[in-house]
């Protein structure tokens, strides 16, 4: 979804969201009505104007579309982990039947205590509960800005960052830092993986551009046979990572 540029240096989002946007318009002129009716309301009753402001800012049209983007990735997010809840059970039953299994050393077992000690510990972080998601966790802003002090980080060009919410700050850290940022799309949703760079996005919308909903707006497409693009490093998320660097991600399993 390549952003453009018209005028004198203005950013315009891709045609792609354009579209999608136009899509969604008769939500939008729906939320705009009910605006006007809340708004309406609560000027009536005397709430102060900065409240009303806040109510109308929540349903200007691109901030009803990115909720609506927003809503239908959470809605995904969920169908993934009930699969994955049913995943978990079956192959944690079949890890525990397998000849000389050591209770807590499979997989599941793994994820399953880490995700209930950050929960118990409370060092995770929204979005909660942090079962099958990658977790994020306190402190995620401070481990980005130590990763972007890496030798590898500095020198890299081009840096493939994962899109969940705990590497945000690391998003941003590549974007800011002025370096091409390829990330996968959220669940494959509008293609395979997307780049973006800081040239082609307005600095207001730098950590727009960090969100799921800004990957889609400002991102550019990339396929499979794309050539000449050469990652320089790449950050993943992790439940669990090992003294040795072996890692577990969330055990969802993919169907492309």
């Amino acid at each position: 979804m390549r952003s453009s540029t018209s005028g004198a240096g203005q950013h315009r989002p891709s045609m792609q969201y354009r579209l999608q946007a136009r899509h969604m318009q008769s939500c939008q002129e729906y939320h705009s009505s009910r605006m006007s009716k809340i708004a309406g309301h609560y000027t009536s009753q005397r709430v102060s104007s900065r409240r009303v402001q806040r109510i109308r800012a929540a349903f200007k049209p691109q901030n009803v579309a990115i909720a609506l983007y927003d809503a239908e990735r959470l809605r995904l997010d969920q169908q993934a982990r009930d699969a994955m809840t049913s995943q978990a059970a079956a192959e944690t039953a079949a890890e525990a039947a397998a000849p000389g299994s050591k209770d807590g050393a499979w997989k599941w077992a793994i994820r399953k205590r880490i995700w209930d000690y950050m929960e118990e510990s409370n060092i995770a972080r929204l979005p909660r509960p942090v079962h099958h998601r990658i977790p994020n966790f306190v402190h995620a802003e401070t481990a980005a800005e130590l990763l972007a002090t890496l030798p590898e980080f500095n020198q890299g060009k081009v840096i493939k960052v994962n899109p969940d919410t705990p590497q945000k700050m690391v998003r941003y850290q590549v974007l800011s830092n002025d370096k091409t940022l390829p990330t996968p799309q959220p669940r494959l949703r509008t293609g395979f993986f997307s780049t973006l760079s800081a040239s082609d996005i307005p600095s207001e919308s730098l950590m727009e551009a960090c969100t799921s909903a800004g990957l889609a707006k400002w991102g550019n497409p990339v396929g499979l046979d794309e050539q000449g693009l050469k990652v320089d490093m790449i950050v993943v998320g992790s439940s669990a990572v090992s003294p040795n660097g072996a890692r577990l991600g969330k055990g969802e399993v993919c169907d492309v």
